[in-house]
């Protein structure tokens, strides 16, 4: 199975509005303008080669799991915050706010991830190196998500174990560390 594409790169996004704006108002582009266009257009990536760092890139049931994690709210300190809040598919994985809203307010706009899988580096500052290394950092933001891996790990454990470890095998044992972490729960 195909990963799934998500968006970074501005040209291409420019280049699907200019595209679309263009045909709104029935102007004509010449045929090297059209394969111009066309070569920015995200559907002329080449395939995303294999990540040696990733043993689950290519697993759809992995990638089914993920996404339904990108929808679930639990996965913030106040059950409120998924990572779609921010990420809307109808806005083209945005948010069209001026500064992004999770728990609270951040101090930028909400990048698309369309694309991402294809860039080498994350966040408008290129901060992160990897999707998965990316994904850590709204969850624990204080302003974004506002949880902690401990919280997330237990909310993985309590309610998506089975599923879990149906992809990825065995979960170790948290009981004897859920006592003395008085992890807030906002799941139950």
């Amino acid at each position: 199975m195909k990963r799934m594409i998500l968006i970074s790169g501005g040209i291409i996004l420019t280049a699907a509005a200019i595209f679309l704006w263009a045909q709104s108002r029935q102007t004509s582009w010449s045929e090297a303008e059209v394969v111009t266009l066309k070569s920015l257009w995200i559907g002329s990536l080449p395939a995303l080669p294999p990540d040696p760092s990733n043993l689950y890139a290519d697993n759809s049931r992995a990638a089914e799991f993920g996404q339904k994690l990108f929808f679930d709210t639990r996965l913030s300190s106040n059950s409120e915050v998924a990572c779609a809040t921010c990420h809307k598919p109808e806005l083209m994985f945005s948010d069209g706010l001026p500064l992004a809203q999770g728990v609270g307010t951040t101090s930028r706009k909400t990048m698309t991830i369309i694309g991402t899988a294809y860039s080498p580096w994350m966040f408008w500052d290129g901060r992160k190196d990897s999707q998965w290394a990316q994904a850590l950092g709204p969850l624990e933001s204080a302003v974004e998500h506002g949880g902690t891996r401990a919280q997330y790990a237990h909310l993985i454990d309590e309610v998506y174990r089975a599923e879990y470890e149906s992809i990825f095998g065995s979960l170790p044992d948290f009981s004897d560390r859920a006592a003395s972490l008085k992890l807030p729960r906002p799941w139950r």
